[in-house]
């Protein structure tokens, strides 16, 4: 279009003596303006209903919890019960080989140390040989507060001990959902690609040193070796609680048509951990309430596929108040599940570990060695509460 606006200038500097000439060229003139118009028109409104099919997406998933075909989470306090149907979700591999017949797959072995075992979660008793694959039937979110309150979040410690209802989740997906036991992974936006969040502990590309006091983290990093370098199909660009949810953003290289990113990074990569680093680009014209909503749903699917969430809390303020950080531990504190307090280590970074040339938004260099750092700490007091290593 701007060629044709540029030939037609042109012609019109040539034969500006000729009125006729100059009829048809200003008719042509109007023709391309009035062209450009209805072509800008319309990508603003192909914007608009994209964002607005995004949001009926993320509106007809979260009604969907409410169906027949998947009932509302139970709100019994502080209990976690089981239907007659379930599985006792515990892990089910022997410290000796276990005894499996032909017609059972067998599922990942993993050996404890004496240390280990004397410092998990899951009593030895329910250390049994593997269940045949009819058990293979999704995990029931439990409610373990139904009125969490997490104003007090700002002093909870960095590095979360695991209670044991995530060692539950966690055990119930390695054993009957097939989940990955030595690989976790990421659910974020740039700030959780692995060259800023844990990949300098990759053993092939990484860059890290430890001090003799802290080698005990070596466990962690061998164990979970796999995960470090590799990227998830749960993080990208911009991304936000309401696009993970949706499968707008899904890589379909991977992903399956109309499959949403989270669950194709639970389904491909099949992680028994996965990092929740989200917030930064939350749209600060919504109600935080609706933040709720959409992270509510999304630790929901993450538990019902057997993955143990970690949630995180951010450094930045976004959204004013820290609301989003109490939303995030509130979370937590509802499912029982991990909450990685980064935002207290940040604030003994300078400018609270945010980067000033960057609006105050996202994380300095240092604070991204510093948020990878802790959280090694927590893969590691996770992994030795699990007897993992």
């Amino acid at each position: 279009m701007i060629l044709a606006l540029i030939s037609t200038y042109k012609r019109f500097c040539l034969v500006h003596f000729d009125e006729k000439k100059m009829r048809i060229l200003k008719k042509e003139i109007i023709y391309f303006i009035i062209l450009f118009i209805v072509f800008f028109v319309s990508s603003c409104n192909s914007v608009f209903r994209e964002e607005k099919r995004i949001e009926d997406e993320i509106s007809a998933f979260i009604a969907s919890r409410q169906t027949e075909s998947n009932p509302m989470i139970s709100t019994l306090p502080l209990a976690v019960q089981f239907t007659q149907t379930s599985v006792p979700i515990t892990p089910t591999v022997s410290v000796s080989a276990a005894q499996v017949t032909p017609e059972v797959p067998i599922e990942p072995e993993i050996r404890f140390t004496e240390t280990a075992l004397e410092n998990r979660i899951v009593p030895e008793e329910f250390l049994q040989p593997t269940v045949s694959p009819e058990n293979k039937q999704k995990y029931t979110p439990q409610i373990i507060d139904p009125n969490p309150s997490a104003a007090d979040w700002r002093s909870w410690p960095v590095v979360p001990q695991l209670s044991k209802t995530a060692a539950e989740i966690f055990w119930y997906g390695v054993n009957h959902m097939g989940t990955n036991p030595d690989y976790f992974s990421k659910v974020g936006d740039c700030q959780s690609y692995s060259n800023v969040f844990l990949g300098n502990y990759d053993q092939i590309t990484g860059y890290y040193e430890l001090p003799d006091e802290e080698r005990y983290l070596e466990d962690a990093i061998q164990f979970y070796s796999k995960a470090f370098g590799a990227e998830s199909l749960a993080v990208n660009n911009g991304m936000s609680v309401a696009s993970v949810l949706t499968s707008t953003w899904a890589d379909p290289a991977f992903c399956d048509p109309y499959e949403s990113m989270i669950h194709c990074e639970l389904r491909v990569n099949n992680p028994s951990i996965i990092f929740v680093n989200l917030g930064t680009n939350w749209n600060t014209d919504w109600d935080t309430s609706i933040y709720y909503d959409y992270l509510d749903e999304l630790v929901y699917t993450i538990i019902e596929n057997g993955t143990l969430p970690i949630l995180s809390s951010k450094a930045d303020d976004v959204e004013g108040g820290h609301e989003i950080n109490e939303i995030t531990a509130t979370i937590a504190k509802k499912y029982g599940i991990p909450f990685f307090n980064f935002w207290a280590e940040a604030q003994k970074l300078e400018n609270g570990g945010l980067d000033p040339q960057r609006e105050n938004i996202y994380l300095s260099m240092d604070a991204w060695k510093i948020r990878s750092y802790w959280a090694l700490k927590t893969l590691h007091t996770a992994g030795t509460s699990l007897g993992l290593f």
